[in-house]
C-alpha cells in the first residue's frame, strides 16, 4: 500500500477516489469533525461518479456524540455521511475495523 500525505482532507479524498483508474478502492483517512467535513464534499462527488472509495474518519468517544450537545468534534459523522455515500458504518472498537471494511463493496 502506498501512502500519500495531503495538507487538506478534500484533496486526500479526491486523490483516493482516483482508484477508478485501477478499479481498486482508494482509502482516505481524515481526522474527526472538521477534517471529516472537509472530506465530505469529495466523498459525495466520488459517490456520484461511482468512484470506488473508502473514507475513514476519527471520532470522539461515542458517549460524547450521543449526548448531542454540540461538543467540539462531537459531530454524529455516521448520520451526516449516510446521504453522501453508498454505505456508512460506525465502528466503536478498532479491532472491528476489518469487519467494517469487509462489508464494503465496489459494485
Amino acid at each position: 500500500m502506498k501512502y500519500y500525505g495531503c495538507s487538506r482532507e478534500d484533496a486526500a479524498v479526491d486523490a483516493a477516489a482516483a482508484g477508478y483508474l485501477t478499479g481498486k478502492p482508494g482509502v482516505a483517512l481524515t481526522v474527526s469533525a472538521p477534517g471529516f467535513l472537509n472530506g465530505l464534499t469529495a466523498l459525495a462527488q466520488a459517490t456520484k461518479n461511482c468512484f470506488p472509495l473508502i473514507m475513514i474518519s476519527g471520532s470522539s468517544d461515542r458517549y460524547i456524540i450521543d449526548l448531542d450537545r454540540g461538543d467540539y468534534e462531537g459531530l454524529d459523522q455516521y448520520n451526516v455521511a449516510k446521504p453522501f455515500c453508498k454505505a456508512a458504518y460506525r465502528v466503536d472498537r478498532a479491532q472491528d475495523m476489518g469487519l467494517a471494511i469487509s462489508h464494503c463493496t465496489c459494485s
